[in-house]
């Protein structure tokens, strides 16, 4: 019997994994606190302060002001922006730009054994409760590698 079947998941967080019920209880009444609000002011603060980074890139990523992008990493990416800053730190758009096609190659291919087995073994160990992954008849699980 698998996992979906054995409980019924109702509740996840922002990331898709399960909480317990009353924990998102707690979250929903946390959102109506002065606390919380200005919790959310000052992440809307830093991703302000991470898209004026984006938009002036020569000058953090490449420039003199290195040490203040530096600063903002250690302080943490807000989610908001986590991708687009990961995909400038390492580089996607240059590589892309190099080799177009390798990325649609890659995701064609079906990765080979041992690969494939591992990866299905750690999937389970790793988010056995994330809601992508709770049964392998599940869209999440059965698009992880394109098929």
């Amino acid at each position: 019997m698998s996992k979906a079947n054995d409980e019924h998941i109702t509740y996840v967080d922002t990331y898709g994994f399960k909480i317990p019920e009353e924990e998102s209880k707690r979250r929903l009444e946390e959102i109506h606190t002065e606390e919380h609000k200005v919790k959310i002011r000052k992440e809307n603060e830093r991703v302000k302060k991470w898209l004026f980074m984006l938009e002036h890139e020569q000058q953090f990523f490449h420039g003199n002001r290195k040490s203040k992008l530096k600063a903002r990493i250690r302080k943490g990416i807000p989610n908001a922006v986590r991708g687009r800053v990961w995909k400038r730190l390492v580089g996607v758009d240059e590589a892309m730009k190099a080799n177009p096609k390798y990325y649609h190659q890659l995701l064609e291919k079906t990765p080979g054994e041992p690969w494939k087995s591992t990866i299905d073994k750690d999937l389970d160990r790793t988010f056995p409760n994330h809601c992508l992954f709770y049964d392998v008849k599940f869209l999440g699980f059965d698009n992880f590698f394109c098929f």
